[in-house]
């Protein structure tokens, strides 16, 4: 996307040159719109720059992970089967590949934008059991009674990651994707999401930790996926 450039209307600009950015007169502060009005004297496109994308090289990703796995067969009826799972992986690019529409913070620093994937689980935590039956039994006992199995599975992930967003575009940059700042307080409240208080479900996130706004012109400096959601607990009975 082509973003508005924070500053004063360009002086080419044929309306309201020279006023202060504000987020009525950024169709003429599109950087497109600042490039064309300097090559053509402002005849051509001034005020058009909104739904321009410009593309870019320079996204990259990496990757470290652990795997750790155990199986132990306790007996001619009972399998135990355990795995661990740590990773992390940090990006700027999309989930998926090719050439799509997104939006950085801050469009001239892409890099700022690096940080954790949306499908960072930092812990995957797997345990099962598989009990058979193989009694003494013969006939149509053993028939009604053998042979049967069960396979309990536990499995806990760590918190999905999220961003958090202003909601307001203090950067006057046309973008929309501000961030806040945290203001030194707690982030999580570590309350149960489904948790009522009052007949008001209570939240997770400490929304007093972050400011309201941002000084015009800048940028928050809380992270892309800087956070995490409760821990996830399943438990199935196969």
């Amino acid at each position: 996307m082509s973003p508005a450039v924070y500053g004063n209307v360009p002086a080419n600009s044929p309306k309201d040159a020279g006023q202060a950015p504000t987020t009525g007169n950024q169709s003429y502060r599109f950087y497109l719109t600042e490039q064309n009005e300097n090559a053509n004297g402002g005849t051509d496109v001034c005020g058009r720059g909104t739904g321009s994308m410009y593309i870019m090289s320079g996204a990259g990703a990496s990757y470290h992970g652990v795997v750790a796995s155990i199986e132990h067969r306790m007996s001619s009826n009972f399998v135990f089967m355990a795995n661990y799972t740590w990773f992390a992986l940090h990006r700027h690019l999309r989930q998926r590949g090719g050439c799509e529409h997104y939006h950085d913070q801050n469009p001239a620093n892409p890099k700022g934008d690096k940080g954790s994937c949306g499908f960072d689980f930092r812990d995957i935590f797997n345990v099962a059991v598989v009990a058979s039956s193989h009694f003494g039994f013969t006939g149509w006992k053993g028939q009604l009674i053998n042979h049967w199995e069960i396979s309990p599975l536990v499995h806990a992930t760590d918190g999905n990651p999220f961003t958090v967003t202003l909601g307001a575009d203090d950067s006057l940059t046309d973008v929309g994707n501000d961030r806040p700042t945290l203001n030194g307080s707690a982030v999580y409240t570590h309350n149960k999401v489904t948790q009522p208080v009052g007949g008001v479900y209570t939240s997770y996130i400490n929304k007093a930790a972050f400011n309201t706004t941002n000084p015009a012109g800048t940028f928050g400096s809380s992270g892309r996926f800087a956070y995490r959601g409760p821990k996830f607990l399943q438990r199935i009975a196969l």
